[in-house]
């Protein structure tokens, strides 16, 4: 049908009937009964077009507001007496799919005036549509899908997929009346999992109709989980019986990572998975698709009732630099989702887009995909791709010739001479920044873009391009007799074994020619003799691997002699493997506990740490051996205590309190501990939080010299967010925005009240038009420091752990300075009163013709200017720190022409020089060398009994 559906929430139009039916409007699980049409709409006379005319130019004023959007499409146009309708599809490419909106208007004097969903008056005016075409169940559903959303959702919520999944967002406010719902694709295993721990609260499974009309929308299927704290999550389109039956019990408990279907293209989903099936009366559309993915949203009522509320997701503030619980729309995420007790699996994060290079043409930064250049050096008309084109048929100059190509992210291309991936082709794992040499040449025709990959979370070889298992990489579980055809032929540098493997790698493709076999990880292929030359390899068993995750017993101290590693538990170790451990080596979030006797009996003794010889210890000789495997996901937020210092030897993740660390065999042997995310914890010496208490709020790699560190039995945790997203001035605990945090929007005279507390600032980030000045004293009092941008470290600032107040102030107008990459916050306030600056280094630049450069004898000189102005003549004094081969200079004219120039350099340069009262001067701080880093620089001025200037002024100055 193509009118009364209307909007993505009429996907529930067939179970709102049953319901208003029934006068129950109670959620449940509705019969599996055929989806009854509604009637269809009749599409206006070709006289009519001054409407279409209408919604076509509201859309584009919608588009040119949302910049994120897709390219939209008005489908039916009808309209009854003063009141009409239009239905909205999205233009999407390959892989991407969504739903779609109803447009409303009424006729008004100067014409047509057009309405989107969430507006005020789209309610009111749902309110006269004509019964017909919108029958109850139906206004409810829009009504419903047509408010705004009314805020985030308090609980945290996980991707809806199993954990290392790639996802890709294909819609967040991709049209009118979606956001704060999202769409989601998966790059990987279609397997959809609870986001957090529910029962069930409704679910409809109708069968495998689909279509892209809003009318199909009846014929969806869907399940709805009630999370007990006012909040429901919806999951939509689901493969027609693909929720387990247990599911199918309205109360039934789900726990967080539970499978809960398939995703799907089920009911109203537009897109070029595969052709219409149609839906009752709403026949297929030729030429129209329907497209995979998962619609999901939370409402503070079962779906459709109630309203919407922005979604947060754990896993994604924890991937994602600098952090945020929302997702973004083009974006690729990893699913973090384990079940609560989860066994250890890191989630990897995709690789960030490099940073652009100052003058050469780039893609945009931060943006992943696949880029084809329309000219050499990554320059001219470019196009993103994340997925494969059979055909380049876009309209541009692509179409001419693709000269240079970019990856950014986890992905690989193959580019082919001829459509649908025939002719010449040739694979990159790299950017390649002139195409004319190679063997294809310029002649691109048609792409296949896949994803590389390649997390170490399960048992396998791991193949990357770059030594230091850095570069692309290819994730591999068995043997594989020619890797031309994964593109790493000859472009293999560094690998990684996972498990008890070994490979051996041969030159020839079919395991032929001159071979090498390794047994452990090489971070660079180049110093052993085969090199790069690579073109098969062979995987074999090793039932012996200290560097894979688990327990490694050996015959002979210091790790020597015969050797089996073990992740579960033996009972007898003679009989099992023939031998009695005498060094044993812990790998991971293991720990272990032998024993003198068989079946885990007789005395026994805990191993937190590796011990390169256990003839000592009092369990020796050990008969049978414990293999425990923590519960330590130190890459999530928590805190992970470790045995060892610097993060070694068995460990565990916290989130709550634990009021007694013996069950896992950490009491008295915590040696160094990770925070990561708002948690602030206090060691006790005693189980139950008792005795002797130390407060810890930063990592810290040895606790052997903490007053109560090493001896730690039970540990408190105490969550304290802060709202960083959301603008103002952040001050975080540790450096790397990481720890507990406070966002502060006006003045803060002791931050001791605070959660972040006195003297505790390590990091610092500013969201919005605000300015802080940082005060070392209580009350606004010691030295000031302005902070002019983000700074990820204060550590080398004479501010490092000593804030103990802020002053936030709005900014009006932030102008750009000379050759600062970044809106310069404030010009320097110059007084009496020596005053900081703090400003990170990271992204200056300098111009090559800058005289400066004679100062500091490098060009790679980076630069920072700032402009100072005085009410009254005075020498102006500046002083800095905190990088090395740092320079000041003055320029009395700016940047455009030297008047006077004054260098310093050393670990703290020094200058001072006359300024004129009301003539600005530009102070130049120039940094040699890569890297970055806090510069911190000290200004103030003196009055001068006479000031004296070369061939300018002669004589005292005017009071």
């Amino acid at each position: 049908m193509k009118a009364a559906g209307v909007v993505v929430l009429l996907v529930l139009l067939g179970a709102l009937a049953l319901a208003w039916a029934a006068g129950d409007l109670a959620p449940r699980a509705p019969a599996d009964t055929p989806c009854a049409p509604l009637e269809l709409p009749t599409p206006l006379p070709s006289d009519e077009a001054a409407l279409r005319a209408a919604m076509e130019g509201a859309l584009r004023a919608w588009a040119a507001a949302h910049p994120h959007s897709k390219p939209l499409r008005l489908g039916l146009v009808w309209a009854e007496a003063d009141w009409a309708a239009g239905e909205v599809h999205v233009a999407f490419p390959d892989t991407y799919s969504s739903e779609g909106a109803l447009l409303l208007a009424e006729r008004a004097a100067e014409g047509w005036e057009v309405h989107f969903p969430g507006e005020p008056s789209y309610l009111a005016l749902l309110e006269r549509g004509p019964a017909r075409h919108l029958p109850r169940p139906a206004l409810e559903a829009l009504r419903a899908q047509s408010g705004p959303a009314v805020g985030d959702t308090s609980g945290l919520y996980y991707l809806p997929y199993s954990a290392g999944t790639s996802v890709l967002v294909t819609c967040v406010d991709c049209y009118p009346g979606h956001f704060p719902s999202v769409d989601l694709y998966s790059l990987g295993d279609r397997i959809l999992r609870a986001a957090r721990d529910g029962t069930v609260a409704a679910w409809r499974d109708v069968g495998d109709f689909c279509c892209c009309q809003s009318g199909c929308g009846v014929c969806n299927s869907y399940l709805v989980l009630d999370h007990g704290d006012g909040e429901y999550s919806a999951y939509l389109h689901l493969v027609s019986g693909s929720i387990p039956e247990p599911l199918r019990q309205i109360g039934a408990f789900v726990p967080r990572a539970t499978a809960i279907g398939i995703e799907g293209d089920v009911g109203y989903s537009c897109g070029s998975n595969r052709p219409e099936v149609g839906c009752g009366s709403f026949l297929p559309t030729p030429g129209q698709g329907c497209g995979r993915h998962v619609h999901f949203e939370v409402r503070d009522a079962p779906y459709p009732y109630g309203q919407r509320l922005r979604p947060r997701f754990q896993d994604v503030y924890e991937q994602t630099e600098p952090p945020t619980y929302y997702l973004e729309e083009g974006r690729i995420y990893v699913s973090g989702n384990l079940p609560p007790s989860p066994t250890p699996l890191p989630t990897p994060t995709p690789t960030p887009a490099p940073t652009p290079t100052p003058g050469a043409c780039n893609p945009p930064a931060g943006s992943e995909g696949v880029y084809l250049f329309s000219e050499a050096r990554f320059c001219g008309y470019f196009h993103p791709y994340l997925v494969s084109a059979p055909a380049i048929t876009t309209p541009s100059p692509l179409n001419e010739g693709v000269w240079s190509i970019s990856l950014f992210g986890p992905y690989t291309a193959t580019l082919f001479t001829a459509p649908d991936y025939q002719g010449i082709r040739e694979t990159f794992l790299d950017g390649d920044e002139d195409l004319s040499d190679n063997p294809i040449s310029t002649e691109t025709a048609s792409l296949r873009v896949q994803l590389a990959e390649c997390p170490v979370i399960s048992p396998g070889l791991v193949l990357y391009t770059s030594s230091g298992y850095s570069g692309a990489c290819r994730r591999f579980g068995e043997s594989d007799p020619d890797l031309e055809d994964d593109g790493l032929a000859g472009s293999v540098r560094s690998l990684r074994l996972v498990g008890p493997y070994t490979v051996t790698l041969y030159a020839g493709a079919g395991y032929t020619g001159p071979a090498e076999t390794f047994a452990s990880d090489v971070p660079d292929l180049l110093e052993h003799p085969l090199g790069r030359n690579i073109r098969s390899f062979r995987l074999g068993s090793r039932l012996c691997n200290p560097q894979a995750e688990g327990v490694t017993v050996f015959a002979l101290p210091s790790y020597a002699g015969a050797c089996r590693t073990l992740v579960t538990a033996t009972a007898d170790l003679s009989s099992t493997l023939g031998m009695i451990p005498r060094s044993i080596w812990l790998q991971g979030p293991f720990h272990a506990v032998q024993y003198a006797a068989p079946g885990f009996t007789g005395t026994q003794e805990l191993l937190l740490v590796s011990d390169p010889d256990l003839t000592d210890n009092p369990a020796f000789p050990a008969r049978s051996l414990q293999v425990v495997g923590g519960s330590c996901l130190p890459w999530r937020e928590g805190v992970t205590l470790f045995a060892g210092s610097g993060f070694s030897g068995g460990c565990l993740t916290l989130r709550t309190s634990d009021p007694d660390l013996s069950a896992s065999g950490l009491a008295g042997h915590v040696g160094s501990i990770r925070i990561r995310g708002p948690y602030r914890l206090t060691l006790y010496a005693l189980p139950g939080f008792a005795g002797p208490a130390e407060q810890i709020d930063r990592s810290d790699p040895d606790l052997s010299d903490n007053p109560v560190g090493v001896q730690a039995a039970s540990v408190q945790l105490e969550r304290i967010p802060c709202n960083a997203g959301h603008g103002g001035v952040t001050l975080w605990a540790q450096p790397g925005y990481d720890g507990v945090c406070t966002t502060l929007r006006s003045d803060d005279a002791d931050l001791g009240n605070d959660g972040i507390g006195r003297e505790n600032a390590f990091s610092l980030r500013i969201i919005g038009p605000y300015s802080v000045t940082l005060y070392s004293g209580v009350g606004f009092t010691g030295t000031p420091a302005v902070a002019l941008g983000d700074l990820p470290d204060l550590g080398n600032t004479p501010f490092a752990g000593s804030v103990a107040s802020a002053r936030v102030r709005p900014l009006g107008v932030t102008p750009r300075l000379w050759n600062d990459l970044r809106p310069f916050a404030l010009p320097l306030q110059v007084s009496t009163h020596p005053a900081w600056y703090l400003q990170e280094t990271g992204y200056t630049s300098s111009s090559p013709d800058d005289p400066v450069l004679s100062c500091t004898g490098s060009s790679g000189t980076r630069t920072l200017w700032y402009r100072v102005s005085g009410n009254q003549s005075a020498v102006l004094h500046a002083q800095g720190m905190g990088l090395a081969g740092l320079a000041l200079a003055l320029w009395t004219e700016g940047p455009a022409g030297l008047r006077e120039l004054a260098c310093g350099s050393g670990e703290t340069p020094t200058l001072q020089a006359v300024m004129l009262a009301g003539r600005p001067v530009w102070l130049e701080a120039s940094i040699a060398g890569p890297g970055s880093g806090t510069l911190a620089l000290q200004v103030w001025q003196s009055r001068p009994f006479a000031i004296y200037l070369p061939l300018v002024v002669r004589g005292p100055s005017s009071p």
